[in-house]
């Protein structure tokens, strides 16, 4: 790794990476670093410029997603998130496994695609009292599958709020 670092900047190339260091009381931590050749007025390299930032906390948050995102995917529950004029967002395996869909045809259309017709009136009074209320909410509904079929489910919607603390998107657990 640090020959192949010093042979970058020695050719006068920058080098860029991420590596583990040490702090002066001995923990270590995620840096991201940028190594760049300084020349004097005859183009020989006389110095090296480290710019480094520690992404620790980064790294550990991007880490959690990750985790998070895993556990969702890997549900057997049907998880979908669907913006507030209910275009979807995400849809996991288990929504696969309950109404037929896969993540790229059901992604970008609207919820609508998934409930009964005799349904369809409920859904967006209930994402925008989803939305309002920034807490959980349930309800029974009749959803139709890919191939037609129906199906009793019941759902469980959330809303999903940004740093601001506004409501951004709902979420949805479905269950047959």
């Amino acid at each position: 790794f640090y020959k192949a670092l010093w042979n970058t900047i020695a050719s006068g190339q920058v080098w860029h990476g991420e590596l583990i260091n040490r702090r002066k009381d001995g923990t270590c931590y995620t840096e991201d670093m940028r190594i760049t050749p300084v020349r004097d007025s005859h183009g020989e390299t006389v110095s090296y410029i480290a710019i480094k930032r520690d992404i620790t906390e980064r790294r550990a948050a991007e880490e959690s997603q990750r985790f998070l995102a895993s556990i969702v995917e890997c549900s057997e529950d049907a998880i979908v998130a669907n913006a507030p004029d209910g275009t979807i967002l995400t849809w996991n395996r288990g929504a696969q496994a309950l109404l037929g869909y896969t993540a790229q045809e059901a992604i970008g259309r609207h919820v609508s695609m998934m409930i009964s017709p005799e349904e369809r009136a409920h859904a967006a009074p209930f994402i925008e009292k989803v939305l309002k209320a920034h807490a959980g909410s349930q309800r029974e509904g009749l959803l139709i599958r890919k191939d037609g079929r129906r199906v009793n489910a019941c759902i469980t919607a959330s809303s999903i709020l940004n740093s601001a603390g506004e409501a951004v998107a709902v979420s949805a657990i479905i269950r047959d």
